[in-house]
């Protein structure tokens, strides 16, 4: 199977979606994250959504593909030798609920890999006023699928890198993952796809049993990173980064891993991996960033 990069610089058509309490409290439910920030509305000001809830929000324009992207041409067949690679989101503020977002996506670059193709979406939430929300990069590898020119680049993308190999370890923990973790974070969501929550299909596609979503797994780790690190607050969250590696098998238990921590003048870069209970490398090349007061 081939493919060209003509499809870079190509546009989805616009999303708006209509935030909610009960989305926003849904979504820390399904990452068993009981945040006053997120749970407690009565609390001065109102909750806010958790950030990781991008993903949910952004998850119609990738699962309906035919109907916000159906003027590109893309080839269909291809989407399904789709794998998630990399995924990182950026911040200019915390979600609330009872505010509309437009979300519209981009191709932004596709490039050569020895596994297949790697193909970056960037999605951009603005508010009603058309200022910035958060953006996100979902990069995937299209397995078996050929590049056939040199690729093309419409904008910089985030650069997944690992630790420094002289890092110590700052600190982890493990993290247990409930045998019905996949199925609460798909009903909590909305983000479905059967390979998480049906053995018959998971068996289908040559696994033994259903994986947990990868966007949770990286949810737990910013939910353990944000509470220990930056005192549960969400609005000191400016950006999330790490690549998906391996896979996580609900009844099981994680061990998050921060390698070091960065400080800056403005931020603090959280250094992180996630291994999963054969101790295999399951996110690599983690990063979170907390903004300073």
């Amino acid at each position: 199977m081939e493919i060209d990069s003509r499809y870079v610089g190509v546009r989805s058509k616009a999303m708006t979606v209509s935030l909610s309490p009960r989305q926003t409290m849904n979504y820390a439910a399904a990452l068993g994250d009981n945040n006053p920030h997120y749970m407690d509305d009565s609390r001065e000001g109102g909750i806010c959504a958790p950030p990781m809830l991008a993903v949910a929000l952004t998850w119609p324009l990738s699962s309906r593909f035919d109907s916000y992207w159906g003027d590109s041409s893309f080839p269909v067949e291809v989407q399904q030798h789709q794998v998630h690679y990399n995924e990182s989101i950026s911040w200019t503020r915390p979600m609330r609920p009872d505010e509309q977002l437009n979300i519209q996506g981009e191709f932004v670059s596709m490039r050569s890999h020895p596994a297949g193709t790697l193909i970056t979406l960037r999605y951009e939430a603005k508010d009603q006023r058309e200022a910035l929300v958060f953006t996100e990069h979902i990069v995937g590898l299209f397995r078996g699928v050929t590049l056939t020119d040199d690729g093309a680049e419409s904008a910089p993308q985030p650069v997944i890198a690992d630790a420094s190999a002289d890092a110590e370890e700052a600190w982890s923990t493990s993290i247990p993952i409930d045998p019905l973790a996949a199925h609460v974070y798909d009903g909590c969501t909305d983000i479905i796809f059967p390979i998480h929550t049906s053995v018959s299909f998971a068996r289908q596609v040559g696994l033994t049993d259903p994986i947990y979503q990868g966007t949770a797994t990286l949810g737990l780790a910013v939910r353990e990173i944000l509470n220990r690190e930056g005192g549960g607050d969400p609005a000191i969250l400016a950006a999330v980064h790490c690549g998906f590696r391996g896979m996580v098998f609900p009844g099981t238990t994680i061990t998050l891993r921060v390698h070091e921590i960065k400080e800056g003048e403005e931020e603090r870069v959280v250094c992180f991996d996630v291994l999963d209970e054969e101790c295999a490398l399951a996110l690599r090349g983690g990063r979170v960033h907390l903004k300073k007061n």
